[in-house]
């Protein structure tokens, strides 16, 4: 083969092999759709405490305040301090 004709079987060669290329999928700005769920969230109000939940595990949620209640009042009494919110 002459070098011109090794040329042009390369080129051609390059051309098939990157024209049989599928386009990347990284390039297809804007398909993403945000998907969320709205959930609804239940409260249960402590003394101290107001924890947001969802429906799921209520009882967990009721243990959580009981604990969070007892740890309340053991570091009030540990720090000689009473730890409030302001409401507003």
């Amino acid at each position: 083969m002459q070098p011109s004709t090794l040329g042009r079987l390369v080129a051609t060669l390059a051309f098939v092999i990157l024209s049989a290329v599928a386009p990347a999928g990284a390039q297809q700005f804007g398909r993403n759709q945000v998907r969320h769920h709205s959930f609804e969230f239940k409260v249960l109000r402590t003394e101290h405490f107001a924890i947001y939940y969802d429906s799921e595990a209520p009882d967990a949620v009721r243990m959580a305040a009981r604990m969070a209640e007892r740890w309340h009042t053991r570091l009030t009494e540990l720090l000689g301090h009473n730890c409030r919110a302001s409401s507003r």
